[in-house]
């Protein structure tokens, strides 16, 4: 890669996808992770599986999330998420 040329994560997040914040803000959903980065989350996947932990980082198309149960984070594609809520240590893996 030519030195300034962006990866497709960097350039991904340049340009989000149209009608995400309309231009105006990073829109609702980044702003909604970018605040929840840290703290504890109940991710719950399309198939009914939901999966607790700490919201290490997103992007455009992942979460990346560290689970309760240990210490490398895993990365999740946003198109496998129903839902992300906050507070989920506690919450049931399965």
């Amino acid at each position: 890669m030519a030195s300034g040329e962006k990866t497709d994560a960097e350039q991904a997040e340049a340009d989000p996808p149209a009608g995400a914040g309309e231009g105006k803000t990073p829109g609702l959903q980044i702003g909604w992770l970018r605040r929840a980065q840290g703290e504890a989350v109940r991710v719950r996947l399309l198939g009914g599986k939901v999966l607790a932990g700490e919201l290490v980082d997103a992007d455009v198309y992942t979460l990346l999330v560290r689970l309760a149960s240990g210490e490398t984070p895993v990365l999740v594609y946003k198109h496998a998420v129903a839902y992300v809520a906050l507070g989920g240590r506690g919450a049931g893996g399965g």
